[in-house]
Parts: C-alpha cells; structure tokens; sequence
C-alpha cells in the first residue's frame, strides 16, 4: 500500500528519481564530495609503482589489489548515498572495512599475511572449481575449460608456495593463519573488542537483513503502511562521510605498509581533516 497502482514504476521511473534525488543531494554535501578528487589522488599514488607477488616485496602487489577494491567500493557507496539509497551503504562499507582490518594485519607481517592471503584466496578458487568439476562429471555436464583453468590455478598455488618457501616460510601455516583469522580476532588484536561491537556488527546487521531500526522506510498510518521503495534522501551525508572516513583509513594504512612516506602523509592528513569535519557535524546535531 502507499502507492499509485495506476502509475507504471518501469527503470526509466527510478533512474529518473536516481538522477533528480542526486541533484537534489550533492549540493548539500559538495564540502565532502570536494574529498573525492584527493582521495583518488591518493589511490593514484599507491598503484604507481613497480609490483609483483614473486618480488621481495608481495605485499605492494597485494595492498594495490586491496586499495584498488577498497576505492571501487567506496565510489559505488558514494553513488548509493546520492541516489537516494544510503541505507544500503553498510553493505559495501562493511567490505571496505573488512579489507582495512586485512591491512592492519597486514602491518605486522608483511610478506607473511601477503602470502598467506594469496594462497588462500586461490585455494579458495581451487576448492569452488574442483565441486563444480564434481558436479558436472557426476551429472554429465560439459566441463569447458574448467579442467584446465583447474590445473593452472594449482599450478598457481605450487608457484605461490615455493615463493614462500624461499622466504623461510611455511605455506600451509601461513595459509592456514590467515584463513583462521576471524574479523573479532582482528578487532581484538589490532583495534578494539568496542569497535567489533559496535562499528563491524552495526554494518552486518544491515548487510543481514537483521537492523530493526528502519526509519524512512517504513511509515505506519491508522489506515495504511507506506514501504518506500524509491529513492530517499535521508542520512545521505552521514553514509557519505562514513564511506570517506574508512577509505582515507585504508590508504593511511596502504601507505605504512608500502613504507612510502608521501602515501602515509597525504592520506593521514585527509583522515584528520575528515575526522574534524564529522566531529563538527555531529556537533551541530540536535540533542
């Protein structure tokens, strides 16, 4: 209930309200868009460099891979916020969140959790192959490529093994230390038991389905309830600044990582100035 059934809601209705609610939103908000170019700067400077996994130094393969995720998601939560669907923010913040965490555990071993993270990732890959290879042999599907793909990605496994070993490490520990790795673990160690608990479970819940707190979209009236499906421009400037707050975080720790000082600095710098900016937000809110 709360609609016209007599209009038609076709993509060309939503994209038109996508396009009008951004217009609507940015010129609320162009101080924290103006963050969107030197953030980009940043990324810019954390890619430019000379990588490879079978370097002395597999952790600047990795954290471009990871800043270069972290950035892909932080723009489609930009995007989300001005169209007018800033509630589903938490589910590709907690992602960048979740790289973050990655990269602070990171910093305390670089090559080793480099490592440990590529084995298994492609473990992974080798694990969902082999079941779906399973399934077609047992049912007669045809395989394509798979039986190949499967092979190289051992192949791949094997080479990421031997790099380990001739750093003096054991592939299957660290592959098994960062599978076990559990995002609480790392909140315990790295940040705090709080952050996991209020910051990390506050995003699942919304990611889950589970967040009982739907302000906006839902409206209950003595004769109907309203579902609003369309785009809504409430909290668009706090999703905004929460996305830009864990992304300026991520590239403050790629930097450290990366042992580059230009990178620390610039995205340390931005952090702070993002962080200034939030406190005088919330200050200005209503008690």
């Amino acid at each position: 209930m709360g609609f016209d059934k007599e209009e038609k809601y076709d993509w060309n209705w939503f994209r038109s309200s996508i396009n009008q609610t951004a217009r609507t939103i940015e010129p609320q908000i162009k101080q924290l868009l103006d963050f969107v170019s030197e953030v980009d700067l940043i990324v810019q400077q954390v890619v430019d460099r000379p990588t490879s996994y079978a370097s002395e130094r597999p952790q600047d393969y990795v954290v471009s891979i990871l800043v270069v995720r972290s950035f892909r998601l932080f723009v489609s939560s930009m995007i989300l916020s001005l169209s007018g669907y800033a509630d589903v923010v938490p589910n590709l913040k907690r992602s960048v969140m979740e790289i973050g965490l990655m990269l602070l555990n990171m910093s305390s071993n670089p090559v080793a959790v480099a490592l440990g993270y590529m084995l298994h990732s492609v473990q992974e890959e080798i694990i969902s192959m082999e079941t779906e290879l399973g399934r077609l042999n047992t049912k007669g599907g045809n395989a394509l490529n798979l039986p190949r793909n499967l092979e190289e990605w051992k192949n791949f496994h094997s080479l990421l093994g031997d790099l380990a070993k001739d750093r003096g490490l054991i592939a299957e520990e660290i592959q098994r230390n960062f599978a076990r790795t559990s995002v609480r673990s790392l909140c315990r160690e790295h940040a705090s038991e709080e952050y996991y608990l209020v910051n990390y479970k506050a995003d699942s819940l919304f990611t889950h389905g589970l967040h009982a707190c739907l302000g906006g979209l839902v409206e209950d009236n003595p004769d109907q309830r309203t579902f609003m499906l369309g785009p809504a421009i409430n909290h668009a400037d706090a999703a905004v600044m929460d996305s830009i707050a864990q992304m300026t975080a991520n590239l403050a720790l790629a930097g450290d990582i990366l042992e580059d000082e230009g990178v620390a600095q610039n995205a340390m710098s931005l952090c702070r100035r993002v962080e200034n900016l939030i406190t005088k937000s919330w200050s200005r809110m209503p008690e």
